[in-house]
């Protein structure tokens, strides 16, 4: 069930275009935005990353990479619908187009939509060959690693949870499944332990389970093994952002993402009547976001932590939305989207840290 969405498209009919379309499926980052959008809103090349303007001079470009710049130097910007810019009323408004406007350096958006921190450094490794002259890396994230530990009831440990798990799990397993095991599959599986293997189970031990009552419950995850969980992952993620920081010699800096609570933003009308309408659809991940809002002075410490442990450069954007923007500001499309004045302090906060 998709929630209600009439003051978000009250207050920003671009959302519409956003709400049209979900996810490409793409090997090894598993998904991506869809590709090759040309709209009014959004437009995006062949692997699903956006371009920096609308304009009709890029539509020959087969990939970001090859718009075309008069820049000296370039830059990079990594994440998830933030860095994307979901809620940007055109590409223009985007974090990335205006960060390539007020300085000279060129940044292109290698965000993509529910991006966990392991999928950006997949796709930073994916597309390792056109980075040769990228001097400046940003890693707009953080959200998405702690909404999805508590988000996702079941996961794997060593590689963590990530959005479409049960979808991907459900679906490759139907695919190896022959008709036989498919029925037996639908009909049993409310009788026994859901995570069997109906691939290889014999005849006789699934008999055997429904006889016995077998019908085992995983135990999730919980607070404590998911707070350490939650830490492996990001220790991960920063491993591989410094060596590549070593490596390539480029500024990389990691950018806690704004969070309307987290910033302590006091709400404009139209943030407040959003906030509103999200809360009463009462869905699952809406409820989750809200309950991060005490999260974070935690989590933020284990970014700084391990972004000083690595050596990485660490900003909290959280902090600058809390002393810079001013009350009537509407910066928020929803609790972790931001609008185009919200993208634009944030292009102005990266603006003065590259800058410095």
């Amino acid at each position: 069930m998709r929630p209600k969405r009439s003051s978000i498209n009250k207050y920003a009919p671009q959302m519409r275009i956003y709400n049209q379309y979900s996810h490409t499926w793409k090997p090894y980052i598993m998904f991506s935005n869809t590709s090759n959008l040309r709209t009014k809103v959004l437009n995006t090349d062949h692997l699903g990353l956006r371009f920096n303007s609308s304009s009709n001079d890029k539509f020959g470009a087969k990939n970001i990479f090859d718009q075309k710049n008069d820049k000296n130097e370039r830059g990079a910007i990594f994440g998830a619908s933030t860095a994307f810019g979901l809620g940007a009323s055109n590409d223009e408004a985007t974090i990335s187009s205006q960060l390539s406007k007020d300085t000279d350096v060129f940044f292109y958006n290698l965000g993509v939509s529910a991006f966990t921190g392991f999928q950006e450094v997949v796709l930073h490794q994916s597309l390792i060959n056109y980075f040769d002259k990228i001097k400046y890396l940003i890693v707009l994230s953080g959200v998405n690693d702690l909404l999805l530990v508590n988000y996702i009831d079941e996961f794997d440990e060593e590689l963590g949870p990530y959005f479409y798990n049960n979808h991907f799990l459900s679906g490759m397993d139907n695919m190896t499944l022959n008709n036989k095991r498919k029925i037996a599959k639908f009909f049993l599986s409310p009788f026994i332990y859901k995570d069997i293997d109906w691939t290889n189970i014999t005849q006789k031990k699934l008999f055997e389970m429904i006889l016995k009552n077998k019908k085992f419950k995983k135990t999730a995850f919980d607070n404590n093994t998911k707070d350490n969980l939650l830490r492996k992952y990001l220790i991960r993620n920063f491993i591989y952002w410094s060596n590549i920081q070593k490596i390539y010699k480029v500024k990389l800096f990691y950018v806690l993402q704004p969070f309307s609570t987290w910033c302590e933003k006091i709400l404009t009308t139209e943030e407040k009547e959003i906030f509103a309408e999200l809360d009463s659809n009462n869905l699952k991940v809406f409820n989750i976001i809200k309950s991060l809002e005490s999260s974070y002075g935690k989590y933020a410490g284990y970014v700084s932590e391990y972004c000083k442990k690595y050596n990485i450069n660490f900003i909290d954007s959280n902090k600058y939305f809390k002393e810079n923007v001013k009350a009537n500001d509407w910066c928020f499309i929803d609790r972790l989207h931001l609008t185009d004045l919200g993208n634009k302090h944030m292009a102005n906060l990266l603006k003065s840290v590259i800058l410095s």
